[in-house]
């Protein structure tokens, strides 16, 4: 119940400020948000269903690739908090992002979900 009530909580509060969702790789979209809306029996929300690989974008910007630790080496920065917290990975993958704005990346989505070919992720179309 906790997770339905997060969840209709977080659509309000994303569709009012018009956010992007950015996930470091595909797996922690589709191991951990999509295995606990099916656990929860709630359809995948419609924001969750497009969003930036952080990964891809940054191996394809700057031609290097790495974890979230490497990058932000990369970009002369260091991580913050404690590494494998979802709460300090959120925020540095922000300062990344953030970083690549500055240096000129345009922010797209990369990928999107698709339950119907059952690996949960296909690429995203360029539009």
């Amino acid at each position: 119940m906790i997770f339905i009530s997060f969840i209709y909580l977080f659509i309000h509060l994303f569709i009012k400020s018009n956010q992007i969702l950015s996930f470091f790789s595909p797996w922690d979209i589709s191991r951990f948000l999509a295995m606990q809306c099916e656990l929860s029996r709630v359809p995948m929300p419609g924001f969750a269903k497009r969003w930036i690989n952080l990964r891809k974008l940054y191996r394809n910007f700057y031609r290097v690739q790495g974890n979230i630790e490497q990058m932000l080496q990369n970009l002369e920065m260091e991580f913050e908090g404690r590494p494998h917290s979802g709460l300090d990975d959120s925020r540095n993958i922000a300062r990344i992002l953030q970083k690549m704005l500055e240096d000129g990346c345009e922010l797209r989505f990369n990928e999107c979900f698709s339950k119907s070919d059952n690996s949960y992720l296909r690429k995203a179309k360029a539009s």
